[in-house]
């Protein structure tokens, strides 16, 4: 149960991932910000994400893991929420998309040092390599259905705020297998 809620949570933390790396300059001047101004917010996506990847591993060592890329992933929902709602107001959503790629970015280098702890030595790399194979799933499927939205004329907002579900699926998916009680075997593979 823990192995499936580890790749339902990579794979839809990846579509956020690679929406907002690939569609968010297009969505933003779709909203009505200048070409320039796009760009230079998504490039905040990824500052925000270098900080945050840093921190989450920071935190998971010293608080309990699934709880802390739980509330990262619920964040990013937050954040991408308010994206959504700010429209071209240059002073909102640069510091949300900061946020939220800090939420985002922090939530996926913490999901993958996650899964390397999560499984025995005997099967680490089986284990890891199984999620983030099944995790490329999402940075398919996030640009992809970016597209579908914009060739269908959805408005940039709609779109934005399409993206709080996988967000929010995805700290959903970690906080079930901290509750879940499940833990990670010892290194001798017994539970």
């Amino acid at each position: 149960m823990a192995t499936s809620l580890i790749w339902l949570s990579i794979v839809m933390n990846l579509v956020v991932l690679y929406f907002f790396t690939n569609w968010l300059p297009a969505v933003l001047v779709g909203s009505g910000l200048h070409t320039g101004d796009a760009v230079r917010t998504t490039a905040y996506l990824q500052v925000g994400g270098t900080i945050g990847a840093l921190v989450a591993c920071y935190l998971a060592d010293r608080i309990t893991a699934t709880l802390v890329l739980g509330v990262a992933f619920a964040c990013a929902a937050l954040f991408i929420r308010i994206v959504g709602s700010v429209g071209a107001n240059l002073g909102l959503v640069l510091p949300g998309v900061f946020c939220a790629g800090f939420c985002i970015v922090d939530g996926q280098a913490g999901a993958n040092a996650l899964v390397g702890g999560f499984y025995p030595t005997r099967i680490r790399a089986t284990g890891v390599g199984w999620a983030l194979s099944i995790g490329r799933i999402g940075s398919v499927a996030g640009p992809v259905v970016a597209d579908w939205f914009l060739a269908r004329g959805w408005k940039s907002a709609s779109i934005r705020y399409c993206a709080v579900v996988p967000a929010a699926l995805a700290g959903l998916a970690m906080v079930a297998i901290g509750r879940s009680g499940q833990r990670r075997p010892d290194s001798s593979g017994s539970p």
